[in-house]
C-alpha cells in the first residue's frame, strides 16, 4: 500500500501534469516556447512528444515514473509494485481532472 505521501503525491504530479500541458505550454503563455519546440518536433518524432508535454495523461506518467525513481531509489521488488500503482494512480488522476476540466468547459 502506498503511503498517504505517495497517495498525495500523485494527485500533485496529475495536477502539475494537466497544468502544464493544457495551460503552460499553450499559445502565449509563459512556456509557450517550449509548446512551439513540441509542435515543430511532432514531425520529426511524434511518439517522443507526447511523453514530453502534448499529451496529459503521457506526461503525468513520466513525471511519476522519474520523480518515484529520485524519491524511493533503490527499489527493490515491492519498491517495483509500488511505482507501477504510483504511476497508474497519477494517470488516473491526470484523465480524472481532463474529464472533469473538459465538462467544466462545455458547461461554460
Amino acid at each position: 500500500m502506498l503511503s498517504l505521501f505517495a497517495l498525495q503525491l500523485s494527485f500533485e504530479v496529475a495536477v502539475f501534469g494537466v497544468v502544464f500541458t493544457r495551460y503552460l505550454i499553450e499559445p502565449g503563455a509563459i512556456l509557450s516556447w517550449y509548446g512551439k519546440l513540441l509542435y515543430k518536433a511532432e514531425r520529426s518524432a511524434p511518439w517522443l512528444v507526447k511523453p514530453l508535454g502534448m499529451c496529459e495523461r503521457c506526461f503525468t506518467g513520466q513525471v511519476a515514473f522519474w520523480l518515484y525513481l529520485a524519491i524511493y531509489w533503490p527499489l527493490d521488488w515491492i519498491g517495483g509494485c509500488h511505482m507501477v500503482f504510483f504511476i497508474s494512480l497519477s494517470i488516473f488522476w491526470a484523465s480524472l481532472l481532463v474529464a472533469i476540466l473538459d465538462l467544466f468547459r462545455r458547461w461554460s
